[in-house]
């Protein structure tokens, strides 16, 4: 090729390239947080595990988007996200994006220190609803990786309450009932390709028992819409 065509070649790889980013996926990785404040001896999100989760270490230039949502007694509430688009490397500025890193996870830890002070302990809980919501959500992001991270007991207190014994018997013995009566209120999408964690560390036998069976229900139901699902004491990101 002679000197003359390089540039012109060049230009043109280049504003390839930058029509496939900008047509490309805006995030590698979408991380989704729910943590239940409805209960006041609850496991306190491991904040540390999921920032390094992050890899940026690895990899600057991967585009993340994090969601922050506590499980109260209300349907709905306030959402905290924070979010980091993807870069190219050929195309982008070393210190800029080391700055747009840093002001990320500046945001991040306000976001973790936020909810670590914030009051814990309600008569009530809707678990399920913001838990939907949020994996509905997921459903539609096309991204690398999608996680969803509970941290909760799982029992429900509202419309429907497991510390009703009928309801928790039925629950134990015929988990396809509540997860008909879950579905009235709210359709699962397709979850294929989704992570579900399940996070709980029960303090005695009591607790123990319980989510031995709400994470069951959790498990069939999210799985039989395609989710992966894990039950974990602890967040550990390499099960």
């Amino acid at each position: 090729m002679r000197p003359i065509h390089i540039i012109p070649a060049i230009l043109l790889i280049g504003m390839a390239l930058i029509i496939c980013t900008a047509n490309g996926q805006t995030y590698n990785k979408e991380v989704v947080l729910l943590s239940d404040m409805t209960d006041a001896e609850g496991l306190q999100p491991e904040m540390d595990i999921i920032r390094e989760h992050f890899h940026f270490k690895k990899d600057p230039w991967s585009g993340i988007r994090f969601t922050y949502l506590a499980i109260t007694d209300l349907r709905l509430n306030r959402e905290q996200r924070v979010t980091l688009p993807k870069k190219n490397v050929w195309f982008s500025n070393q210190l800029d994006r080391n700055r747009e890193v840093k002001e990320f996870l500046t945001e991040f830890d306000r976001i973790s220190a936020e909810q670590r002070t914030a009051p814990k302990g309600r008569g009530y809980s809707s678990v399920y609803l913001p838990l939907a919501k949020q994996l509905n959500a997921l459903a539609n992001t096309k991204v690398d990786e999608r996680i969803l991270i509970v941290y909760s007991d799982l029992m429900e207190h509202g419309d429907i309450s497991f510390y009703d014994p009928k309801t928790f018997t039925t629950l134990k013995d015929d988990p396809t009932r509540i997860i008909s009566l879950f579905q009235r209120q709210q359709m699962l999408s397709d979850l294929k390709g989704v992570t579900v964690y399940l996070v709980y560390r029960p303090l005695e036998l009591k607790q123990d028992h319980q989510f031995s069976v709400t994470s069951k229900l959790y498990k069939q139901m999210l799985e039989k819409r395609g989710a992966k699902v894990i039950i974990q004491a602890g967040l550990n990101f390499t099960q």
